[in-house]
């Protein structure tokens, strides 16, 4: 996704990879860690359209409402 990204206009620098992760909720998890390091005020999740859903539930149960998660399907 990430290659997706930077094609499409986002500065590299700003995306969080996250690559240790077994599953959504652990993706979630450390994904959080990296948010908190950075002091991030906000997350965009892009994804499948069959996995939206999902890690949507799970990032945003992760953050603990303490920023806005929004998610898109790349295209």
């Amino acid at each position: 996704m990430k290659d997706w990204l930077v094609e499409h206009g986002v500065a590299g620098e700003r995306i969080v990879e996250e690559s240790e992760s077994a599953s959504t909720v652990e993706n979630a998890s450390f994904t959080n860690e990296l948010l908190l390091e950075r002091g991030a005020t906000g997350a965009v999740l892009v994804t499948t359209p069959d996995h939206l859903e999902r890690a949507m539930i799970n990032f945003r149960q992760a953050v603990d409402a303490r920023i806005p998660v929004a998610g898109m399907v790349a295209a």
